[in-house]
């Protein structure tokens, strides 16, 4: 409970499954982290606890199983002191980079749940990941488009991701599509990341970016912020496309051969990436010439799906 009274922690967070506690209970949402199942606490117990404490700050509730969901927001309804405060329903939904496991939380009943919901909340929703070190990609990227895609537009959505494996542009489009979309940046101490992707996605989306970094590498990227300056952060624009290959937001899908023009309403500059090994591009990867430009050719050959982007 050291968080509530802390200054410097604006969110108490809180590992919940489904469990025991030492006093006797069974089978009830309980503060605790995988592999273990049994606690001194249950959930029940700490959020009457957190509750009755004289603070604003938010709660991030991060389950670990499907079933503590659903017991879990009833709870939360019936204590009327949380109806003013900030709440973020976390959850692992998809399969992320270097992560060989499945998420252990149901993404459909997890999203139908957070969504039946009456509480005012924000919901935060991301990748399981391993130690191998890939990198956030676009298919990841558009694993996650593809689920949020049918939930209401208001909702605000942040995405946890893993400080060692952050990448820009994948992350840049992700968090771009829509205003009240942000990224919540975590990491553990085992991790020997590296902060020029973090600078660059915090200087590219200001008020965006939020943090949850060990102590020391907190210190470590405050310093690094400081000291660098001209790190290229570019913006990402909402392309469109003429063409008779299908179209999907920053996303070609190819099914044989054809010729691609993107187009910006501005001047700017594009670049693609490829998602699928079975594509074939022709066309340098970013049209860096001596001025930016407002439409970009590109021919593709084969079936697959190619990622591309304007950025100013």
């Amino acid at each position: 409970m050291d968080a509530i009274s802390s200054e410097t922690v604006n969110f108490i967070e809180a590992d919940i499954l489904m469990g025991g506690t030492k006093s006797g209970l069974h089978d009830v949402p309980i503060m605790a982290h995988p592999p273990d199942n049994s606690s001194d606490i249950s959930f029940a117990e700490w959020i009457e606890i957190a509750s009755e404490a004289e603070t604003s700050k938010g709660l991030k509730l991060d389950f670990k199983d499907i079933e503590s969901v659903e017991p879990c927001l009833r709870k939360l309804q019936e204590i009327k002191k949380n109806s003013d405060r900030e709440i973020w329903l976390n959850a692992d939904i998809l399969i992320g980079p270097g992560s060989p496991k499945r998420p252990a939380v149901d993404r459909a009943r997890f999203l139908a749940l957070a969504g039946a919901s009456p509480l005012k909340h924000t919901l935060s929703i991301g990748w399981t990941t391993g130690a191998a070190s890939a990198g956030y990609s676009w298919r990841n990227v558009l694993e996650m488009l593809a689920v949020i895609e049918k939930i209401p537009e208001s909702t605000a959505i942040t995405f946890p991701v893993r400080l060692s494996k952050l990448s820009f542009y994948p992350l840049a489009v992700l968090i771009g599509s829509e205003k009240n979309y942000s990224l919540t940046v975590w990491s553990s101490l085992e991790d020997s990341p590296s902060y020029l992707e973090l600078i660059r996605l915090y200087r590219a989306f200001p008020g965006r970016v939020f943090l949850d970094l060990p102590v020391s590498q907190q210190a470590e990227f405050e310093r690094e912020l400081m000291s660098v300056e001209n790190v290229p952060c570019p913006r990402i624009a909402a392309p469109q496309a003429d063409t008779k290959i299908r179209v999907f937001p920053y996303t070609i899908v190819s099914e044989g051969a054809g010729e691609i023009t993107l187009k910006s309403d501005r001047p700017c500059t594009f670049r693609w990436d490829r998602i699928d090994e079975n594509v074939r591009v022709e066309g340098h990867q970013e049209n860096s010439g001596p001025k930016p430009l407002t439409e970009f050719r590109l021919r593709v050959e084969g079936t697959g799906r190619i990622a591309f982007y304007p950025t100013h």
